[in-house]
C-alpha cells in the first residue's frame, strides 16, 4: 500500500508539472493529454509517460523532447526517486492518428485513471 501511495503521489506531481509546462507553452487543456504505464517491483517503480500534444516548441523531435525532459527534470530536482523512475515519450496528435507504433494502446492509460483510482484495501 505504501508503494501505491508513493506512485500516486509521483503521478500527481508529474501531472502538476506538465500542467505548468502547458501554461508556459500556452496550451489549453484540449491541447495535450498524458498517458502512463507504471511498472512496480518489490523495491522501486518506473513511470513511462507519454505526453501527446497538438505541437511542441523546438526545431526537431529531439529538441522538442529535450525541452520537455529538461523542464520535468528541473521541477523534479528535489524528488530524485521520481526523477529516476520517469521515462518520457512525446508525440503529436497527428503522429498518434497515424497509428502503427505510435498508436496509444494498453498498457498505457490516461494518467487521471491512476490518480483518481481508489486505493487498494
Amino acid at each position: 500500500m505504501a508503494r501505491q501511495s508513493a506512485v500516486r503521489q509521483a503521478l500527481q506531481l508529474i501531472h502538476r508539472i506538465v500542467d505548468e509546462l502547458a501554461a508556459k507553452n500556452g496550451w489549453k487543456s484540449s491541447d495535450y493529454r498524458l498517458y502512463v504505464w507504471v511498472k512496480e517491483t518489490d523495491y522501486t517503480f518506473s513511470i513511462n509517460l507519454l505526453l501527446e500534444a497538438r505541437s511542441f516548441p523546438g526545431r526537431d523531435e529531439f529538441e522538442q523532447w529535450d525541452r520537455v525532459l529538461n523542464f520535468l527534470e528541473d521541477r523534479l530536482r528535489d524528488e530524485p526517486e521520481v526523477r529516476r523512475a520517469l521515462h518520457l515519450v512525446i508525440q503529436t496528435f497527428d503522429q498518434t492518428a497515424e497509428g502503427g507504433t505510435r498508436a496509444i494502446r494498453e498498457p498505457l492509460v490516461p494518467i487521471e485513471e491512476l490518480i483518481s483510482a481508489a486505493p487498494a484495501i
